[in-house]
């Protein structure tokens, strides 16, 4: 029963959004005496048109200057060669971007006002377009204002210009109110107008596609924010030049590579803990060696172990492919979180929190226990003491796992190595099959299946369903950067059972992540590696210095192939099937080795060599008997 629930969660190994208008651009400003200044900037290329920033931040600096106009109608020539600052508002922002071109501008900034922000929030709630649903829970959101971060009532508003709050107002000097300008929303009470915090966020800049078909723009533009519009207006001099790029990405992210190593360690360590057993049988079998205790030992850890067999290797491929279109149509990821928490309460326990506290808690361990019901009999109180520690933490994670994350990783190594000393590979022949076969239905679930049915099963899968930009329904990244936790803006939780590595250093944000499964299918052939790798010590009588060569050799492909994926990540700007590197270069590894060695015909057949103190000293593989003596493992 304990080898089904950790064979079980292994299952889900094989299983495996834009919040906010985030700039991806910057105008960097310079004066005569060589000081800059960068301001982020959101270009139009986000919004899928105009031309893109050049990349490279030593293109030619430009002058700077405020149009006279708000860019609607034709503009002076006397802009040619500059990058010319325009209001946003009265026209479309295609209407401003053609004007500036016609009149030779290098570039075209585009700023918010307070007006512009006032006038449009006023048109969307006469319009209603602030009342996303009959059925929202919140029938009313302004687009503009945010009263909880900033309010305050005055007794009169500017007559003509009822945008112009004073900036020393209550509101405005509110230090959560993180733009510092506030605007009327509208409403008047005995205590008299009241003004909120105004949003001060970057915009997609939309655009008529049918307008743009007919245009040809080879100017950059880019939208800047009423508070960085305003700071701009107020250095500006004849002496400012400015230049435009985007914002430099890393080649390669720390969280790339830290994941990539845990990956690595995870793996190499889980097939070294899985191979226990024959490193005790090896150790057993040397001279001086205590054998009656550590056979004891091996027999012990033997008795929940499991070899795989073709019919399982071909099975558990079968069943992955299944339950993975499963979870494509039906999407039950709530469900699959409560499992994996549930299989990490045994894991975690088993091989974290239980030696802590039995080593903690020594003196209590025989002396004290709970009585139980004899079905379950006495419980040692450090182990209920591990297993309420360990509930403790899948309940912390699972209520908050964007915070936690690092938890979600470390219940996944512990999976990993449980399964690794529960399942184990008899021979290369049956790895074969189950690495072959793990190999294209990764290549199958990640490159076949959007044209099948439209996306990717494996990415919609792990990424918990469709992201809420997708659906219909979407009030916009503009609205959901304004309220995230909007039921229309929320998306799926992802499932669990992959490792995670937030990208700290950069910008754009998001997560590294590596399935389970990545980590656990070449992780089998490791172990199967180190498990030959000891036999062939003990029988052959192996004494140079590389008698651990198959475990090294697969180490280096598992390595080289993660690094391979990783790279092609960077590369193609997409998510790959990891598998798809890391077969080749581990199992390819392997037997390339073993047919040089000579172990080639012993490994695929019968796999690790007979192992006991008695075992015969050969001088080469090549000398071993392969006949009906040759032990099933």
């Amino acid at each position: 029963m304990r080898t089904l629930l950790r064979v079980l969660p292994g299952l889900l190994l094989l299983c495996e959004h834009a919040s906010a208008v985030v700039p991806s651009g910057i105008l960097r400003l310079s004066n005569d005496a060589k000081n800059a200044t960068d301001m982020l900037v959101a270009p139009s290329s986000q919004s899928g048109w105009g031309p893109r920033l050049p990349t490279s931040s030593s293109t030619p600096t430009h002058p700077i200057q405020l149009a006279s106009t708000d860019g609607c109608s034709a503009m002076s020539s006397a802009y040619k060669g500059a990058y010319v600052v325009v209001n946003r508002g009265n026209c479309s922002f295609l209407d401003k971007a053609i004007h500036a071109s016609n009149a030779g501008a290098s570039a075209l900034i585009i700023r918010n006002t307070r007006e512009t922000v006032y006038f449009v929030d006023r048109n969307r709630t006469a319009s209603g377009g602030s009342n996303l649903s009959a059925s929202s829970s919140t029938p009313s959101m302004s687009f503009a204002t945010d009263c909880l971060h900033g309010e305050s009532f005055l007794a009169h508003l500017h007559p003509s210009q009822p945008w112009l709050v004073p900036d020393d107002s209550a509101c405005a000097q509110s230090p959560e109110c993180a733009s510092h300008i506030c605007l009327p929303t509208g409403l008047q009470s005995a205590r008299g107008f009241q003004v909120c915090c105004m949003w001060d966020t970057h915009l997609l800049m939309g655009v008529n596609t049918t307008t743009l078909k007919n245009t040809s723009l080879a100017l950059p533009i880019v939208f800047v924010t009423v508070g960085q519009g305003e700071n701009l207006t107020r250095i500006l001099t004849p002496s400012i030049h400015g230049t435009l790029f985007q914002r430099p990405v890393p080649l390669v992210e720390v969280a790339s590579i830290v994941l990539w190593a845990l990956g690595i360690a995870t793996a190499i360590g889980g097939a070294y803990n899985a191979a226990s057993m024959d490193r005790q049988a090896m150790l057993a079998s040397k001279p001086h060696a205590h054998a009656d205790d550590d056979h004891h030992h091996e027999h012990d850890a033997s008795d929940d172990v499991l070899d795989v067999s073709f019919r399982h290797a071909v099975g558990f491929i079968l069943f992955a492919g299944v339950f993975l279109t499963f979870l494509y149509f039906v999407h039950v990821g709530p469900l699959l979180s409560i499992l994996f928490g549930l299989s990490t309460l045994s894991t975690f326990t088993m091989l974290v929190t239980q030696p802590i506290f039995r080593t903690l808690l020594c003196c209590l361990r025989r002396g004290y226990v709970l009585r139980c019901p004899s079905i379950i009999g006495p419980l040692p109180i450090p182990d209920v003491v591990a297993t309420l520690v360990t509930a403790a933490l899948v309940v912390l994670w699972y209520v908050d796992r964007s915070t936690f994350w690092f938890l979600q990783d470390a219940f996944g190594i512990a999976l990993c190595f449980v399964f690794l000393r529960t399942i184990r590979l008899p021979t290369l022949q049956v790895a074969s099959v189950l690495l072959v076969l793990a190999f294209f239905y990764d290549i199958f679930f990640v490159f076949v299946t959007p044209l099948l049915f439209g996306r990717s099963v494996m990415v919609d899968v792990a990424t918990g369903g469709q992201s809420a930009s997708s659906k219909s329904g979407y009030p916009g990244v503009d609205f959901c950067e304004r309220y995230p936790s909007f039921d229309a803006c929320v998306d799926p939780e992802p499932l669990p059972m992959l490792l995670l590595f937030p990208r700290f250093h950069d910008w754009r944000g998001g997560q590294a992540m590596l399935g389970l499964g990545d980590i656990v299918l070449p992780g089998l052939l490791l172990s199967f590696a180190l498990r030959f790798d000891y036999a062939r010590e003990v029988h052959v009588k192996q004494t140079d210095v590389c008698f651990h060569r198959y475990y090294v050799v697969t180490c280096i492909g598992y390595c080289l192939g993660l690094l391979a994926a990783n790279v092609a990540v960077v590369v193609m700007e997409m998510g790959q099937p990891a598998l798809l590197y890391l077969v080749p270069c581990t199992l390819g590894g392997i037997s390339i080795a073993a047919f040089v060695s000579g172990d080639l015909h012993q490994m695929w057949h019968d796999g690790p060599y007979p192992m006991h103190p008695m075992a015969p000293t050969l001088h080469s593989p090549g000398d071993i008997d392969r006949g009906e003596n040759a032990p099933f493992l």
